[in-house]
């Protein structure tokens, strides 16, 4: 006995579907799992701020990216900031003299092309108020360069 053609395709038409399902939930996982590590990682970089304020009485100065301020190392590293984060954008932080409208950590990405497209609404959504002009997290666009501002306040 062997298997008609007509079988053989509806198996193989049922293995598809069950692929292309399988696939969205691993990418959904994958997304979550970048969401997740990118709020964590915001919110240890802002707590280190934080505690530099208590220490100092402020925060620390804005820097320009890639630099990891003064107040924060250690336990930060001079590279700390020279490596692309899960989202894969660089971080930077914003204190007192910055352009951007909030204090804190944001991640900064190369253009506008270089940013993940849709990771700020599902990230805004998530851990925020869904607004990107207004929360805790916010997005900004300086000299053409995306930035996904952590605000401290």
């Amino acid at each position: 006995m062997g298997f008609s053609l007509i079988e053989l395709v509806i198996v193989l038409l049922i293995v598809g579907i069950l692929a292309v399902v399988a696939s969205s939930r691993v990418l959904n996982i994958r997304t979550n799992a970048q969401l997740n590590a990118i709020v964590t990682e915001a919110n240890r970089l802002n707590r280190l701020a934080m505690i530099a304020q208590q220490l100092n009485g402020r925060l620390p100065a804005n820097t320009n990216g890639q630099v990891v301020p003064t107040e924060l190392q250690p336990p930060l590293y001079a590279h700390s900031f020279q490596a692309r984060n899960p989202v894969g954008a660089l971080w930077d932080w914003n204190g007192p003299g910055t352009s951007l409208p909030v204090y804190g950590i944001s991640c900064v990405f190369d253009s506008t092309s270089a940013e993940p497209s849709g990771l700020y609404t599902q990230l805004d959504s998530k851990f925020d108020d869904g607004n990107a002009a207004t929360g805790k997290i916010r997005r900004q666009i300086l000299s053409s360069k995306p930035y996904w501002c952590f605000s401290v306040q």
